[in-house]
């Protein structure tokens, strides 16, 4: 019985159980507390505190009335009995809290509870409902919105108990609202699609959790920047996400430095060369950890003829660092050996591993970007400490390993201990067929890591729930070729589309549709079948069916209907169609992209512009999102320019080598007079695509507007920003590039016109006169004979300018500056008397010829 509970003993339970550490409080309930922590559920659920709320009433009839509602009324019935005092909310929380673990064990660490769904249920439950119908209308329970569950969830009832618990207000706990985003967060990993209402929800009740977890140790507050970090990345907020990181790092004490040191990496090198290696060190007692009994999964060795298991490092000094704080390496690290780092806390192999997958979502899916990644989980995998956090770096090094030939069965089989040792544990229902496997599993859970030690850091991590890691390793089968291998499992998991996806690779694609219509044939008002069946034959009829059988809340049924219209370029019914998706479903970000498209497509420039303000919003980090969206601000009437010029500014961030953005860029930083921006967008421009178009990468009406906005000033010689930028732009960056577009040159002399530099203005005339008079079709295009004379004028203008003056030794700059004035005009006279002696420009030369003459 719970009785004379104070309030710091309350406050210091609900920590405990966030903390999990073990409690030294002499009181009944703190018994109980202890044994949330140490995984012991069965005995919490089995307690006479908790069995006196499930088990008041016997005679519940759930025959009567939809089950689908019989199980959420009645938990929350029991639930609303518990008075809001002290005790009775420690105990909800409790309650909540080893209910989401065990969701937690089953599903993504094992090992799988040694009682069944029913322990929190009246006895003649497990008589009268039977336990796929239990899980059926508990999945029925949790499907919000367009969103489903995974529909092979095991035991999702402990997840529903403490949705419903944690629904509930607390008077006193300061921890709930943690607890409530942990448990939104897991809710949302293991529905089909992303839910506006989880997201804010998440993001709500982490904010209140700050300024509280200041008050604690700072493992605890990294512990809570870490999660945050995790929920901002999955909603590819990847910025704050980084912020998150650096923060964490910061109250562990962990600092490191990407670097390279000389190393080799094969058997049969004869010399070192510079290899990437992560040091890192963190603070010693941040954190308590306990050491005594650690079990670690299963690493299996490369076991390569060629490649060392790791790279053997030379000692040396660091070749070159990045660190994130300061360019230079910190002292702490400077005498670290790279063969034998300190060891890591599990807590910043976390941070470590947030870093690995943050690197993914902000790179290109390159070598480079999986090289560096490979640093960070390689760091975290010398020192093993926890099952869970070594769990989570294997899986990650065996995803990098699978595009390397070397290391591609290592990979395979890493993946398929990680699967092994998760169903070993888990997998024991009946009602699905038993994994099976050529590797050895455990001989006992002696073997294997305790409830405890697995749960510690779970929500630290972004671990993949059983099915998603078995459908890697299918993904991984399918990739070499081994598609019976990967069928057999998909088939297991009952993932339909991936199915289909294995029939059509063997050429069977009227097995696929056979597949999914037996489906149906079995769940004739399944959404999601009919509209992967549709996506399949193409049939907007099954999408349409199946819109209206979900009662028009399966968002995905008119996605799918929208990108078939899309495809026939019927954009107002694509539009109609992306529309009552996003209606469902505001997170779904290709959607609001497909939708802003349709929307540019109609000419509807506001409402693409909202469309693709969602989409920067959902994803800041796409370029081409931000590109649209300056272009439908720059369609807007009246056109929003700056508004378009901040975006495009933005989508260059993440598009740094898009010459189309750049080029859109550039003709808006002229348009607003953006000056050092249209010089950086030129020189961009030229850097892109300079070696291959050369001279065509410049448009030179940009150039003109630049040059007369350059020489509108006089010019001084100690000229700064912008202009500074101009003339070496002018004078140093285009000129190599230019071949046979004289205007260029003539822009070119116009700059040294104004810098007072008669030699480079004339050698830049007499270039430009010199292409024009190598065209062939000087005779033919008037055009070209245009633009031969009037570049001709320049020079022999330029020539009479500037050739008697002087220059600083006093001599004259050009002697013979009227002799060669006269022969041009001459030359230019005999070219154009037999085609061109009718024109104005020939008339013109006649004139010049007299000027000289006299």
């Amino acid at each position: 019985m719970i009785i004379n509970l104070k309030k710091e003993d309350f406050y210091t339970l609900e920590w405990a159980l966030i903390k999990g550490k073990d409690i030294h409080i002499d009181i009944g309930i703190a018994k109980l507390v202890q044994l949330v922590i140490d995984g012991d559920f069965k005995t919490v659920f089995l307690s006479p505190e908790v069995q006196r709320i499930f088990k008041k009433s016997q005679d519940v009839n759930i025959i009567q009335e939809p089950k689908s509602y019989n199980v959420e009324r009645y938990i929350e019935d029991r639930i609303s009995d518990v008075p809001s005092t002290l005790e009775g909310e420690l105990l909800l929380l409790l309650l909540a809290v080893s209910s989401i673990h065990v969701f937690v064990q089953i599903h993504f660490t094992g090992p799988r509870p040694v009682f069944d769904s029913y322990i929190l249920l009246p006895e003649d439950w497990k008589i009268q409902y039977a336990e796929i119908s239990l899980r059926k209308d508990v999945l029925k329970c949790l499907e919000i919105g367009s969103a489903y569950p995974y529909h092979l969830i095991q035991c999702p009832i402990f997840l529903l108990i403490s949705k419903i618990i944690l629904s509930r207000p607390f008077r006193h706990s300061k921890t709930c609202f943690w607890w409530k985003a942990r448990v939104n967060f897991m809710y949302q990993r293991i529905l089909d699609e992303q839910v506006a209402i989880l997201h804010d929800c998440i993001f709500e009740n982490m904010g209140k959790m700050e300024k509280e977890c200041e008050k604690h140790e700072s493992y605890v507050y990294a512990r809570y920047l870490l999660e945050l970090q995790l929920c901002l990345a999955y909603y590819r907020q990847n910025s704050k996400a980084l912020d998150a990181i650096k923060d964490a790092a910061e109250k562990t004490g962990l600092k490191w430095v990407l670097t390279g040191i000389l190393g080799r990496r094969t058997r049969f090198q004869t010399f070192d060369t510079s290899q990437l290696v992560l040091i890192a060190k963190g603070e010693d007692g941040i954190e308590e950890i306990q050491e005594k009994d650690q079990k670690i999964p299963k690493t299996l060795d490369l076991n390569d003829d060629t490649l060392f298991e790791t790279i053997s490092f030379k000692p040396g000094r660091i070749v070159s660092s990045e660190y994130p704080q300061d360019s230079s390496v910190p002292k702490s690290l400077e005498d670290i050996d790279p063969n034998d780092p300190p060891s890591l806390s599990p807590l910043d192999s976390c941070i470590l591993l947030a870093l690995t997958l943050l690197i993914k979502n902000t790179n290109p899916n390159d070598g480079l970007t999986m090289e560096e990644m490979a640093t960070y989980v390689d760091r975290v995998l010398k020192h093993p400490r926890n099952w869970t956090v070594h769990s989570m770096a294997l899986f990650i090094r065996s995803k990098l390993e699978m595009n390397k030939g070397r290391t591609m069965e290592r990979s395979i089989l890493q993946l398929q201990v990680l699967v092994d040792q998760l169903l070993d544990d888990i997998d024991s229902s009946e009602e699905t067929p038993k994994n099976t496997s050529f590797l050895r599993k455990p001989d006992s859970y002696e073997e294997s890591a305790s409830t405890k030690q697995r749960l510690m850091y779970s929500w630290q991590l972004l671990l993949l729930p059983r099915w998603a890691i078995e459908e890697e390793l299918a993904n991984r089968y399918l990739s070499i070729g081994m598609i019976r291998s990967a069928l057999e499992i998909f088939e297991r998991l009952q993932i339909w589309e991936r199915i289909a996806i294995c029939w059509n690779a063997l050429d069977k694609k009227n097995k696929a549709i056979d597949v999914l219509v037996s489906q149906l044939a079995i769940e004739p008002e399944n959404p999601k079948i009919l509209t992967l069946l549709g996506d399949i034959e193409g049939n907007p009829d099954h999408w349409i069916k199946a819109w209206n059988i979900s009662g028009n809340r399966y968002a995905k049924a008119q996605r799918s209907l929208g990108m078939f219209y899309y495809s026939r370029q019927e954009f107002e019914k694509s539009a109609e169609a992306f529309k009552l998706s996003l209606d469902i479903n505001s997170l779904n970000y290709s959607a609001w992209f497909t939708y802003g498209c349709c929307q540019l497509k109609l000419n509807n420039w506001k409402i693409a512009s909202q469309a693709f303000t969602r989409c920067v919003s959902l994803d800041p980090s796409d370029g081409e999102s931000w590109n649209n969206l300056s272009l439908s601000f720059l369609k807007c009437d009246p056109p929003r320019k700056q508004d378009a010029w901040n975006a495009l500014k933005q989508a260059l961030s993440s598009c740094y080598e898009s010459w189309r953005i750049w080029e859109n860029y550039l003709t808006i930083s002229l348009d607003i007079c953006e000056w050092n921006e249209v010089i950086r967008s030129i020189h961009r421009c030229i850097e892109l695509r300079g070696e291959k178009l050369g001279e065509n990468v410049i448009d030179i009406k940009i150039l003109e507007i630049l040059v007369h906005e350059v020489t509108k000033n006089e010019y001084t010689g100690d000229e700064k920003g912008f202009v500074k930028n101009a003339i070496d732009l002018m004078t140093n960056i285009i000129p190599p590039l230019i071949t046979s577009k004289p205007e260029l040159w003539s822009l070119v002399a116009k700059i040294n016109i104004w810098r007072k530099n008669p030699s480079n203005v004339l050698e830049a005339y007499i270039k430009s006169y010199n292409i024009w008079t190598s065209k062939a079709n000087i005779n033919t295009n008037r055009d070209v004979w245009i633009g031969t004379v009037k570049s001709a004028m320049e020079l022999v203008d330029a020539y009479e300018i500037f050739g008697s003056m002087k220059d600083h030794m006093g001599n004259l700059i050009v002697p013979d500056w009227k002799f060669k004035a006269k022969s041009i005009l001459c030359t230019l006279k005999g070219k154009g008397q037999m085609y061109w002696s009718e024109s104005e420009e020939f008339n013109k030369i006649i004139e010049s010829l007299e000027r000289f003459n006299k």
